[in-house]
């Protein structure tokens, strides 16, 4: 994207090894509130982009996804000119408009091609805006322990995206019901 969408957008640009020219940049999102929170390279020099949105952002091919989710992925090519992959996943609570579940707080993506996403979600609300839950997020494997199968609603939020994001290989709730921590 070479201009905006409007609302909130993410930027990426790639710059040059010693940092004085900007080599290529991108715009990230639709006419909605879209927040880019992380950027990163694969061992192919790929560009992966998560974060949140209340738009409808693309969803490409094969890959898993979750119907109005608030929170997406997307896989551009080193130049940054070409989308490759595309999703967005979350409970899709908002009733047809997305709405983010989780703050991420942690993107890797690993020598295998599998991607890893953390985040917080918490019913705590901002001005009655993104109150955000764990509540509905996308469980597919009983976690070890199995305590981490449920949540309060105010707990981290672990997912693992087989390759490609074809699919989910983990899902994990971490935290307890002492605080909203």
């Amino acid at each position: 994207q070479t201009t905006s969408s409007g609302g909130t957008d993410g930027f990426i640009s790639k710059l040059s090894n010693d940092g004085k020219k900007m080599l290529a940049s991108t715009y990230i999102g639709t006419s909605r509130y879209d927040q880019t929170y992380f950027i990163e390279i694969d061992k192919k020099g790929q560009v992966f982009a998560m974060g949140q949105t209340e738009g409808h952002m693309p969803v490409s091919g094969s890959v898993y996804s979750n119907k109005d989710g608030g929170q997406f992925i997307a896989k551009l090519d080193s130049t940054l000119s070409s989308l490759l992959l595309s999703t967005v996943f979350g409970t899709g609570r908002g009733g047809g408009t997305p709405d983010p579940d989780i703050s991420p707080t942690a993107l890797l993506v690993d020598n295998c091609d599998l991607v890893y996403i953390a985040g917080w979600g918490s019913d705590i609300t901002y001005g009655n805006k993104h109150s955000g839950s764990t509540n509905g997020m996308p469980i597919v494997t009983t976690p070890y322990p199995p305590k981490y199968a449920t949540t309060d609603g105010n707990d981290f939020y672990l997912i693992v995206f087989e390759p490609n994001l074809t699919g989910l290989r983990y899902t994990t709730f971490f935290g307890g019901s002492a605080s909203e921590d």
